[in-house]
């Protein structure tokens, strides 16, 4: 990890610099506050145009970024395997329109975005980058997850950070409509983190019966505030995941011992954190 702090005088000279790398595969690069949303994109767009063996670019920066539509269409055609960005915000070129994206990426694998965008730049990074394995987002919507459910089919690992403004039908869609979708569809999934303290009471049970992964191996979910006979059924679900060798679960209410009494069905079980709201983590 190397730190870009430039003033207007030297943003040429690191991008010379950077131009000149024709053989870097893996960039990871804090860009100081200083830097300009214009100096962002043009320095991604020099990464995507110079290192045609990237595979790997992570950036970061507190301040927002706006991707125009030359860096996009770069995006589009590179062979990166991962992407991560951790940005104030990132806000995509109005112009770009997913409908005139022909053909779609399919060699990003692994997508981390660790800070807010809008519903549409979401939908338009899901729609694009279509053959995902590894993905982490913050603060979504149901429409976001429909997209996911939709679109992400091959999903190994699933990070989704604040899903306070989402609701049941995020989650499960709706059986009586043709083009909603279910997270249930994810049958390669292995990892799954979901963090979310606002849940319905009414929702959860419905939520969680969706949860169908014959591979999930590690789990971190955060319950919202509600009584152990509310989340009975939920219990049920997990102890299913026989498969389990991680878990990590955040709750106001549950008794310890509820926790060992569910882990004696794993057989394979090699982590075991349950943190109480206010408290610090318990490992056994």
């Amino acid at each position: 990890m190397f730190d870009i702090d430039v003033k207007n005088s030297s943003e040429e000279k690191v991008l010379k610099f950077f131009s000149q790398q024709t053989e870097l595969e893996s960039v990871k690069c804090r860009i100081i506050f200083s830097c300009s949303s214009e100096f962002i994109n043009t320095f991604l767009l020099c990464l995507l145009e110079n290192c045609p063996k990237l595979r790997y670019v992570q950036l970061s920066c507190c301040n927002i970024i706006l991707i125009k539509n030359d860096s996009f269409k770069k995006l589009i055609e590179s062979k990166l395997d991962t992407l991560y960005f951790s940005f104030h915000e990132i806000v995509l070129d109005p112009n770009i329109s997913i409908n005139d994206i022909s053909p779609l990426n399919r060699s990003l694998r692994k997508l981390h975005i660790d800070f807010q965008m809008s519903e549409k730049v979401q939908l338009t990074f899901l729609n694009t980058f279509c053959n995902l394995q590894f993905l982490e987002l913050y603060h979504v919507t149901d429409v976001v997850l429909q997209s996911i459910w939709k679109n992400q089919i091959n999903l190994i690992s699933l990070k989704i950070l604040d899903c306070d403004d989402v609701s049941c039908y995020g989650f499960t869609g709706n059986s009586k409509e043709s083009n909603s979708y279910s997270i249930s569809r994810l049958q390669q999934l292995e990892y799954l983190e979901i963090q979310s303290y606002t849940f319905r009471n009414e929702d959860v049970d419905k939520i969680y019966s969706n949860f169908i992964f014959p591979k999930l191996r590690y789990i971190k979910i955060d319950f919202p505030t509600g009584s152990s006979e509310l989340y009975k059924p939920i219990f049920d679900i997990i102890k299913g995941f026989t498969s389990l060798e991680a878990i990590s679960v955040s709750c106001s209410e549950f008794s310890i011992f509820t926790w060992i009494e569910i882990c004696e069905n794993f057989k394979y079980l090699r982590f075991l954190e349950i943190l109480h709201y206010g408290s610090k983590p318990r490992i056994l």
